[in-house]
């Protein structure tokens, strides 16, 4: 009995730092076609691929960024990631949110993305680059749900 709980415990926990190797799901929209890509973004009202007929036009929707073998450049192999940017345009007052995926070249890491921006009237309010299935959209990703299985887990190790 014991050891099947030290079993459990070890393939959860392998779960729950391996990747899954399919391609990278993120959440596509902006708030200009879609207003409720805007935050709070509710993940339960839209469809989860991107072959949904029925889908309205701008809607968010989940797509896959595999864009194909990605090519050795100068700065090494680029990745795809998804990116959440939110941008104030002061000259109109507008608060635009994009959702979308992303490609990684150079030295660019997941976290806090550069805000290059050539028009000054263009605040970047928020961006980031992250790299698990539909992290850039409100919904908890896979790993963190594999992880929240890991307390119960060591209650029962600990209760034997």
């Amino acid at each position: 009995m014991h050891s099947n709980v030290f079993y459990i415990l070890g393939v959860l926990i392998i779960l729950a730092v391996t990747k899954n190797s399919c391609a990278l799901q993120c959440w596509e929209c902006t708030s200009d076609t879609y207003g409720r890509c805007a935050d709070h973004f509710n993940t339960t009202l839209f469809p989860r691929n991107a072959f949904n007929f029925g889908a309205v036009t701008g809607q968010p929707r989940v797509i896959n960024c595999d864009t194909g073998p990605l090519q050795y450049g100068q700065y090494g192999y680029p990745r795809q990631v998804c990116m959440k940017r939110v941008e104030t345009d002061r000259r109109l007052g507008r608060t635009t949110y994009s959702r979308h995926c992303h490609t990684l070249v150079g030295n660019e890491r997941v976290g806090s993305c550069p805000s290059h921006i050539t028009n000054p009237d263009i605040v970047v309010d928020f961006c980031e680059y992250c790299d698990t299935h539909e992290c850039n959209g409100a919904g908890i990703g896979g790993a963190a749900i594999w992880m929240s299985l890991l307390p119960i887990s060591m209650a029962l190790v600990l209760r034997n």
